[in-house]
């Protein structure tokens, strides 16, 4: 679920992801992710109950409407940035960092979230 989002608002399915293999016969199938949800640890076989076919929007009941503005879900490709890392805290499961985002908000992020962006790198370079 994506920060700050409640869970009623977030789809119940998101895809639809090509099948590659039938990994078990009729209980359990490959599907081509995304390289960012593959990043991200997830899995790419999927019991057969958690699919669902695809069906395409009615362009007739919803027109112009496109999958990206129905989910809301960003799988990669979002507007916002870290803009700079303002500061941080040593958690219970490592180091969180305050993250100062392009529309100026601030969350707390994980320092696998941030390890690879400049502005961690700038940072580190401040703090000596």
């Amino acid at each position: 679920i994506p920060k700050g989002q409640a869970r009623k608002l977030v789809p119940k399915y998101i895809g639809p992801f090509k099948i590659l293999a039938e990994v078990e016969p009729g209980s359990a199938y490959k599907l081509e992710l995304p390289a960012d949800m593959l990043r991200r640890r997830i899995h790419p076989t999927f019991n057969a109950n958690l699919l669902r076919l695809h069906v395409a929007n009615d362009d007739a009941r919803f027109p112009s409407r496109s999958w990206e503005q129905v989910t809301q879900i960003s799988l990669g490709s979002g507007t916002r940035e870290i803009a700079e890392i303002v500061g941080f805290k040593k958690g219970d499961n490592g180091f969180i960092f305050y993250c100062k985002w392009s529309d100026k908000h601030i969350t707390e992020e994980a320092l696998e979230k941030v390890r690879e962006l400049p502005a961690f790198a700038d940072y580190c370079d401040a703090m000596g």
